[in-house]
């Protein structure tokens, strides 16, 4: 049992810490560049993360003013005001999240996902490192 989590929890670590940058955790989520919609504004673009974990949901493109995208929005704003990592980083990390639940067998989406990242730190702690927050969710997830 041991052996396992282990095997799982160390390359778990690595995957989400791959997903930074230098530039303070933006994160890698998607290649392209613009102007984060990030602070709980209410008009989006399509290189945002809110808008691209939304739209990864739905398994579609979504229109910019798509209702779904303000839960994506405010799930990122309560994760990132708890994590030392940007938007970008905690979307990586709740995505990569999602598919080793998946693999498991277990099914959460990508709003639960960032949602636990959230919740997982309890409120008033100083920012952590949501990479490693995230790896231990998944690892405590697979748990039997």
């Amino acid at each position: 049992m041991w052996r396992w989590t282990a095997l799982l929890v160390v390359p778990l670590a690595l995957l989400l810490a791959a997903c930074e940058e230098d530039d303070g955790g933006a994160g890698t989520f998607n290649p392209s560049t613009g102007a984060s919609g990030g602070g709980g504004g209410s008009t989006y673009s399509k290189s945002d993360p809110e808008y691209q974990l939304a739209s990864l949901e739905k398994g579609t493109v979504l229109d910019l003013d798509d209702p779904s995208i303000a839960a994506y929005d405010r799930a990122l704003d309560a994760a990132e005001a708890k994590c030392t990592n940007g938007r970008r980083a905690i979307s990586d990390f709740a995505v990569t999240g999602q598919r080793l639940l998946a693999d498991g067998g277990i099914k959460v989406t990508l709003l639960q996902a960032v949602r636990a990242i959230d919740e997982s730190i309890p409120a008033g702690s100083p920012k952590l490192d949501c990479a490693e927050i995230a790896a231990a969710w998944v690892t405590l997830q697979l748990s039997p």
